[in-house]
């Protein structure tokens, strides 16, 4: 899961701190890119796998991911909701495809979240919902199996064998994943075959 903690509130800065309380990043937000105002945050949700969190404002959402490469965090941008208002209220949905954010005013949004999205042969869906996370969908039934890796690491490849098996490959772990008993495996692999 995630190593850091994010605080943010009303002096427009955004702190990264590690697990031992000391600071990794620090984000002066007064001052937006595209002009605009930034106001106090007032509720976060960070992804299931913990590389990534959201941040609510007033009309608009500030995203951060953590850079795989680097492990340091980046700031990727603010999305701008008109009327949208406070942010009250942050979560995503368990396996990270869907955010829903609830306002001062009553609505509730809910925003489709992938990094990539393709069609496999035979009928499959993939989506890529962060670099160590692919939720696989057989169209016909609507049937989806996540296939997640436990240690981190960037999903690389995915193929789906017999229309039944997932298997899918890091730099170092191999995993497999199962559509009729929707259990997945991932063992420690160095190799091309």
């Amino acid at each position: 899961w995630g190593s850091s903690i994010v605080v943010a509130g009303n002096n427009n800065q955004v702190v990264f701190y590690d697990e031992d309380g000391g600071e990794e990043q620090n984000f002066d937000m007064s001052e937006t890119s595209d002009g605009n105002d930034c106001r106090e945050f007032t509720a976060a949700a960070t992804n299931p796998t913990g590389d990534a969190v959201v941040l609510g404002n007033y009309n608009s959402l500030f995203i951060f991911t953590r850079n795989k490469d680097t492990m340091s965090w980046e700031d990727k941008g603010i999305t701008k909701v008109e009327n949208m208002y406070s942010v009250t209220a942050m979560d995503w949905k368990p396996d990270g495809d869907k955010l829903a954010v609830g306002t001062l005013c009553g609505v509730a949004d809910l925003y489709d979240i992938c990094v990539k999205r393709t069609m496999y042969k035979g009928g499959f869906e993939m989506t890529y919902v962060s670099h160590s996370q692919v939720i696989v969908r057989r169209v016909e039934n609507n049937m989806r199996i996540i296939i997640r890796s436990q240690y981190g690491r960037e999903i690389l490849k995915t193929n789906i064998y017999k229309k039944r098996y997932v298997v899918a490959t890091t730099a170092d772990t191999l995993l497999l994943g199962d559509f009729e008993s929707l259990k997945l495996s991932e063992i420690q692999w160095h190799g091309n075959g």
